[in-house]
C-alpha cells in the first residue's frame, strides 16, 4: 500500500477500507460489532484516502472513549470553559449550514425572522426543563462528536441547553444580517480548552444536587399543575444562583436562613441584564439604591416551594426521610397586614369605557381583534378570573331551555383549539349564571352567532397561548395595561384585569347578592364552609347575577357591538 497503516484491508474491487473491531463489552452501548469506513481509493497515497483514514480512525476512538464511558458510568465535567466552547462550536455549524443553504439556493428569509420572535421568547419565558428538552438532542450530539458523555439530569447540561439557544440566536442575527446583503464570514472552529482535553470523568454514582433532583420530580407525570411548577422552578433558579448546586446533605438550617436574608436584600424588579447575573451580584449593585425589595409574600413563597419539593423527594426516595426539612418554618420576619383592593370607583369605570376600543369601533395594533371590547365587559360584569374569560368556548354559551334564558358557562370540560383542556383554579369552580342583561343589550348573542357562522369554537379566536403555563390571558392583559396607560386610564397601584374582579363583588353587595351567590358566581371554593354549602345543587345562585348593576357604568356611552365589515 506505500504507507504503513492499521485497520485497512482490501476488498475485491480493489478498493480500501477502515474496518476495526470493538471490544466486546463495548459493543452493546455502540450497536454495532465494528467500525467500517471507506476510504474511497485504491493506495492510502491517492489524494484524500490517508485523510480519511485519519477521519475514521478519529472517529472509532471517540465512539469507543464514549462506549467506555458508559460502560463505566461515568461523566465528562462540564465548567463554563467548555460550555462556552461548546456553544461557539454550535454556532459555528449552524453558520456553516446556513452558508451551505445559501448555495444551493434554499436559505429562507422569512423563516429567520419567524425564528428570531420564537427564539427570544423562549429565552425569556420558558422554563430550563422545556430548553433543555428542546436542545437536548443537540447538546448530546454536539458532546459526541467531541468525545464527551454528558450527564443530562445536571445542571450544568441545562446551562449548556441554554447557551445553544443564546447561540441559535445569535447566529440567527447572523442568518438575518446575510439576508440582507452583509457579508459575515463563518467562524473556524477553535481549540478545545486544555483542560477539556484532561478532563477527569467522574462517576454517576456522585451525589446528585438538590436542584437537579427536585427538577427531575417536577417532571414526573404524577406532578405539580403548571402554576406550581412555574413557582417551583424560580424558587430553584433563586436558590442555585444565591447558594450554589447544593447536595441535599449540605444544606443546613443555617444554609436557607442565609438564602431568606439575601432574598430580603434582593431588588423586586431586575433588569433583563441582571436577570443573568447570580443573586449576590444583583444585590451588591443595588446597594446604596433606593428599589423595592422582594415582598414578604413573595420570599415566603420561593421558601414554600423550596419546602414542598424537599417533602416530595422525601416522599418519593430522593431524600433520606431522616434527614429534616431545612426549609420549613423559617422567620423571615412578620407578615404585613392584607391589602384590600375595592376595584375600580365610578370615575375609573367611565374612563375606561369611554376609551375608543368601546364607542368608536377602534381596534388598535396588537388588541386581539373584538376581544379587546368583550373581554374588559365579560371581567366586569361576571367578576370572573382572566384566564377563566380568556379561555371561553363559544359552546359555554347556550340558551337554558328551562326558564334561564342565555346562560354562560364557567367550565373545564371543554377543549380549547390552542389551549387544549380548559382548566379551572380550585375544585369546583365550574359555574352557570345568566348572561348578563347589559351585554345583550350591546349585542354579545349577535358577536357569538357571528363566531358560530364562521365556524369558530373559540370565543375569542385571535387569542394565543403566551409563556411557561400556556395561558390564553397574557396575550390580551400586555396590551391592555399598555392601552390603559396610553390613554391615562391606570392609576398607581392598578392591576388592569384583575381589578375587575374586585369591583364586581362592590357592586354585588350594594345591589344584595347574597354571601353564597356572591362565592358561587366568583367561582371560590366553598369546602371550609358549612356542611349545607357542599349538599344539593348550587346552580340556582347563578340567578343572582341579575341583580348586579355599576354606578358609573352606563351602557348608553358604549357603542353596541357590530361585526367587522
Amino acid at each position: 500500500m506505500g504507507v504503513a497503516v492499521e485497520y485497512v484491508r482490501r476488498l475485491k474491487s480493489g478498493r480500501l477500507e477502515y474496518r476495526r473491531a470493538f471490544p466486546a463489552p463495548l459493543r452493546p452501548f455502540v450497536g454495532s460489532r465494528e467500525w467500517v469506513r471507506s476510504l474511497g481509493a485504491r493506495s492510502v497515497t491517492e489524494p484524500g484516502a490517508l485523510v480519511r483514514y485519519e477521519a475514521a480512525n478519529a472517529e472509532y476512538e471517540r465512539t469507543a472513549t464514549l462506549a467506555r464511558k458508559s460502560l463505566a458510568g461515568a461523566y465528562d465535567d462540564l465548567d463554563a470553559p467548555r460550555i462556552a466552547w461548546l456553544a461557539q462550536e454550535f454556532e459555528t455549524d449552524f453558520l456553516a449550514q446556513d452558508e451551505a443553504r445559501r448555495v444551493m439556493g434554499t436559505a429562507d428569509p422569512e423563516m429567520h425572522e419567524a425564528a428570531d420572535d420564537g427564539l427570544r421568547d423562549t429565552l425569556a419565558e420558558r422554563s430550563p426543563a422545556f430548553i433543555r428538552g428542546m436542545f437536548h438532542l443537540d447538546a448530546e450530539s454536539l458532546a459526541a462528536k467531541h468525545g464527551l458523555r454528558l450527564d443530562k439530569e445536571s445542571v450544568s447540561f441545562l446551562a449548556l441547553c441554554r447557551e445553544l439557544l443564546k447561540a441559535m440566536i445569535r447566529g440567527n442575527e447572523i442568518r438575518m444580517a446575510r439576508d440582507k446583503g452583509a457579508l459575515v464570514p463563518t467562524p473556524s472552529s477553535q481549540e478545545a480548552p486544555q483542560a477539556l482535553a484532561a478532563a477527569a470523568s467522574r462517576k454517576a454514582q456522585a451525589q446528585p444536587r438538590f436542584v437537579v433532583l427536585a427538577l427531575t420530580e417536577l417532571e414526573r407525570p404524577t406532578g405539580v399543575g403548571a402554576s406550581t411548577k412555574q413557582a417551583s422552578q424560580t424558587a430553584l433558579s433563586l436558590f442555585r444562583s444565591a447558594m450554589g448546586d447544593l447536595a441535599p446533605q449540605a444544606i443546613s438550617r443555617a444554609t436557607v436562613t442565609e438564602f431568606a436574608d439575601l432574598l430580603a436584600r434582593l431588588p423586586a424588579n431586575r433588569s433583563v441584564r441582571e436577570k443573568r447575573l447570580q443573586v449576590r451580584e444583583v444585590i451588591k449593585s443595588s446597594e446604596g439604591r433606593d428599589v423595592p425589595r422582594l415582598s414578604w409574600k413573595t420570599r415566603s413563597t420561593h421558601l414554600g416551594s423550596l419546602s414542598a419539593l424537599w417533602n416530595k423527594l422525601v416522599s418519593s426516595g430522593g431524600i433520606d426521610p431522616g434527614r429534616l426539612n431545612p426549609f420549613a418554618r423559617h422567620n423571615i420576619g412578620k407578615a404585613p397586614p392584607p391589602t384590600v383592593s375595592a376595584g375600580f370607583n365610578a370615575a375609573e369605570l367611565h374612563k375606561i369605557f369611554s376609551l375608543p376600543v368601546f364607542t368608536a369601533g377602534a381596534r388598535p395594533s396588537a388588541c386581539r381583534g373584538e376581544a379587546a371590547y368583550w373581554v374588559p365587559l365579560l371581567l366586569l360584569t361576571t367578576g370572573a378570573r382572566p384566564e377563566e374569560i380568556a379561555q371561553l368556548m363559544v359552546a359555554d354559551v347556550q340558551n337554558d331551555g328551562e326558564g334561564w334564558g342565555w346562560t354562560l358557562t364557567i367550565t373545564d370540560t371543554g377543549t380549547h383549539p390552542r389551549k387544549g383542556k380548559q382548566r379551572l383554579k380550585t375544585p369546583g369552580a365550574g359555574r352557570t349564571f345568566p348572561v348578563p342583561p347589559s351585554l345583550i343589550d350591546l349585542g354579545f348573542l349577535r358577536y357569538v352567532a357571528w363566531l358560530k357562522a364562521s365556524k369558530e369554537t373559540a370565543l375569542f379566536p385571535t387569542l394565543r397561548t403566551k409563556g411557561a403555563r400556556n395561558l390564553l390571558f397574557p396575550s390580551f392583559g400586555e396590551w391592555w395595561g399598555k392601552y390603559l396607560r396610553a390613554n391615562d386610564a391606570w392609576r398607581k397601584g392598578c392591576r388592569g384585569a384583575r381589578d375587575f374582579r374586585h369591583t364586581w363583588p362592590t357592586a354585588a353587595r350594594e345591589c344584595g347578592v347574597s354571601r353564597e351567590a356572591q362565592e358561587y358566581i366568583m367561582g371560590h371554593y366553598m369546602g371550609g364552609g358549612t356542611s349545607n354549602a357542599t349538599y344539593g345543587d348550587r346552580r340556582s345562585l347563578g340567578r343572582e347575577l341579575r341583580k348586579v348593576s355599576f354606578k358609573g357604568f352606563e351602557t348608553a356611552r358604549i357603542a353596541p357591538w357590530r361585526p367587522l365589515d
